[in-house]
């Protein structure tokens, strides 16, 4: 992901970094079937699906929530493009955007790295934030 132009996703690009065959690499090379013209950068910083995916561990990586490094790796382990490591990887990119929407409304949360719920949130008694939606639903509800 080397940037001849402004504007990359610094972020993204350390939980990337040295990592080949992730699912969001895909998303870092141009699909025109044309080359590009002379002197022209595909602005892969740009994509929609990347840039939500920085501002989500940008907002984590300032949380600094337990069990963040876990994550970290578990999503620098993801691997492959096609239709299976997508279907493996999408909850987890779930988990960290629901998190990180915990984090900008400061609800104290961290990551569950054993057994059970993905999340716990509160801070002496956590309620547990599964990635099924109506767990999801009824933890907003109170």
């Amino acid at each position: 992901m080397d940037v001849t132009a402004e504007g990359d996703l610094p972020t993204l690009r350390r939980w990337l970094d040295g990592v080949e065959n992730h699912p969001q690499r895909w998303f870092c090379q141009s699909r025109r079937r044309e080359p590009l013209p002379p002197g022209a950068v595909y602005a892969w910083w740009r994509n929609p699906i990347l840039t939500p995916i920085e501002e989500t561990l940008v907002l984590l990586e300032a949380a600094a929530p337990a069990g963040l490094g876990a994550k970290r790796r578990e999503f620098r382990a993801a691997r492959g493009m096609g239709q299976p490591a997508m279907e493996k990887f999408m909850p987890l990119r779930a988990e960290l955007i629901v998190a990180s929407l915990l984090a900008e409304a400061t609800v104290p949360f961290r990551f569950n790295t054993g057994a059970g719920p993905d999340l716990l949130v509160g801070a002496t008694r956590p309620r547990s934030v599964s990635r099924s939606a109506p767990a999801a639903r009824a933890a907003c509800r109170t």
